[in-house]
């Protein structure tokens, strides 16, 4: 089972960074209208990854806790660390996004940030529990 967890976290990771480049080349030249089908589907299974990628990093962080010490292995509490932040910053946005309103300039950015870090850290993820399970 996790091993097919990480398969399904690295091909979302790879999508999503596949798409974030890809999306200029097809993005309408005037922004009146910010309609992007793709991205709408995208950000269910983005959401699902996120999830498993918080539970894999909770239950390594908790396995990992020694005694009073935070963490034995410092790649854990960073991975952690950096998974929740993703999360955070990734559901307030697409919350934000399924009230159908244009999305501000903010969240524009708040997306070309976790549009470019999710990647990084979803694939990280992937790549570990691939690796655990081989």
């Amino acid at each position: 089972m996790n091993r097919l967890l990480g398969w399904y976290l690295l091909v979302v990771a790879v999508a999503v960074g596949i798409l974030f480049v890809a999306t200029p080349l097809y993005m309408p030249v005037d922004d009146s209208e910010y309609v992007y089908p793709v991205w709408e589907i995208m950000n269910w299974f983005m959401g699902a990854a996120l999830l498993i990628a918080l539970w894999v990093t909770a239950s390594s962080w908790r396995a990992s806790k020694i005694g009073d010490q935070c963490c034995s292995s410092s790649c854990d509490c960073l991975l952690f660390g950096a998974t929740i932040t993703l999360a955070l910053l990734y559901f307030h946005n697409w919350f934000a996004t399924l009230r159908f309103n244009p999305p501000s300039d903010y969240e524009l950015m708040l997306w070309s940030l976790i549009d470019t870090v999710f990647p990084v850290i979803v694939g990280a993820i992937g790549l570990q529990l691939i690796k655990k399970t081989a």
